[in-house]
């Protein structure tokens, strides 16, 4: 993202272009918009079928003439299959990517199915919840230390 230049990155959730142009009149802001999550749950709305494609595919269709870049999209780690086409068909186009860490699906498999170099890996809970229920600050500080730093070198 060096060469973005945003000064900050921003996450909203699709409820129509309304909610996402303030942002999108920042120049210098990013949105990702909710696309296709890790959980389980995801089902329930993001696959249901929007004539012949799902409603997911729908919203990247949609949100995709709002900017040429300033949109990105939130995939969850455990749909490799798309993003690997994704990410071959718009390597321009980044990806915020939850699902590691608690979730328990494969860092690997996902970098493997990665053809861009334009994505964030999100992983929350692992490392916040990284150092024991009853440690010190300090305790906190350094598991939390590891747990990124572990992260990025599995990453790299």
């Amino acid at each position: 993202f060096d060469n973005m230049n945003f000064d900050a990155i921003t996450f909203h959730p699709y409820m129509g272009k309304d909610s996402i142009q303030p942002f999108l009149k920042r120049k210098n802001k990013f949105v990702y918009v909710l696309a296709l999550t890790s959980n389980q749950g995801s089902n329930d709305f993001q696959k249901i079928k929007t004539g012949k494609k799902y409603l997911y595919e729908k919203i990247i269709e949609v949100s995709s003439g709002w900017s040429s870049n300033q949109i990105g999209y939130v995939v969850g780690a455990n749909h490799n299959g798309f993003i690997k086409s994704f990410t071959k068909l718009n390597p321009n186009i980044p990806l915020l990517i939850p699902g590691v860490g608690a979730q328990e699906n494969s860092l690997i498999n996902l970098v493997k199915s990665l053809h861009s170099n334009l994505f964030l890996i999100n992983s929350s809970r692992s490392i916040i919840y990284s150092a024991n229920r009853n440690c010190t600050l300090d305790e906190f500080e350094e598991s939390v230390l590891l747990a990124v730093n572990n992260l990025n070198t599995q990453i790299q």
